[in-house]
């Protein structure tokens, strides 16, 4: 069978494949599965059927249900949705198509990557690799990218939450970088090929922020230019944007 749309879903019942009348899933609760690599099922008609594509789960209960993937997910065709309460990757998610991506907690140790990915998740910690081939939409309450995480999109990216704290590398190739949120926090490096845009609260650069051919901004202020509320040239006493304040 050739498929366009894989589902991943994990609830307290286990995981599974489901399509039509084939059923593979049931209550199961203790496996891990290692390597899962589907194209996708289409039914004869032409019309896409429901497919929930389970990886095994991890201290699964009513209260609690976990995704850890250590292998392979992936959709040569098409694309991914994958929707759990935690969901820990140390394997690779890949897709050609759309992937998206919902989750309470969300721990990226290793490969996420697609054509296009819209990732929701209450807390996202990223260690390894998050990259999209065209456009990345990013929305978290909570993300911590680490030292070694990158975040990268060929097009837009666009990334929204209450705290954003980047230690690692955060890029658009061709495109901007577009940040919403109440507290950001930058050591490590964010680059665009386009504008670079900040809108919130609390703004710390401690680390680079730089466009090749647009402007790098904070609440529509570009940052690389003093602050000079007194009227005064740049011998002043404005504070550069780098630095951390309140708005």
């Amino acid at each position: 069978m050739y498929a366009n749309k894989i589902k991943l879903v994990a609830n307290e019942n286990g995981v599974g494949v489901n399509s039509g009348n084939v059923n593979g899933a049931g209550s199961n609760t203790g496996t891990s599965l290692n390597n899962v690599s589907i194209v996708s099922i289409q039914s004869d008609a032409g019309s896409y059927e429901r497919v929930q594509i389970g990886n095994g789960a991890q201290n699964v209960s009513r209260a609690s249900v976990g995704v850890a993937n250590r292998g392979q997910i992936q959709a040569k065709n098409g694309g991914v949705d994958i929707s759990t309460d935690s969901l820990v990757n140390q394997g690779n998610i890949a897709s050609q198509g759309q992937l998206n991506i919902s989750a309470t907690r969300l721990q990226n140790e290793k490969n996420v990557s697609a054509r296009s990915a819209s990732i929701t998740a209450t807390q996202l910690d990223n260690t390894g690799g998050i990259q999209s081939a065209q456009a990345l939409q990013l929305n978290a309450t909570s993300l911590f990218n680490a030292d070694n995480g990158v975040i990268e999109a060929q097009n837009g990216a666009a990334i929204q939450g209450t705290s954003i704290t980047n230690r690692g590398h955060i890029v658009s190739r061709t495109s901007s970088v577009s940040l919403s949120d109440t507290r950001f926090s930058n050591y490590g490096r964010i680059e665009a090929f386009g504008d670079i845009s900040h809108r919130g609260v609390s703004f710390n650069n401690s680390g680079t922020m730089r466009s090749t051919s647009g402007l790098v901004t904070n609440n529509g202020r570009d940052i690389n230019k003093p602050v000079n509320n007194w009227g005064w040239g740049y011998g002043g006493f404005g504070w550069p944007y780098g630095w951390s304040y309140w708005m």
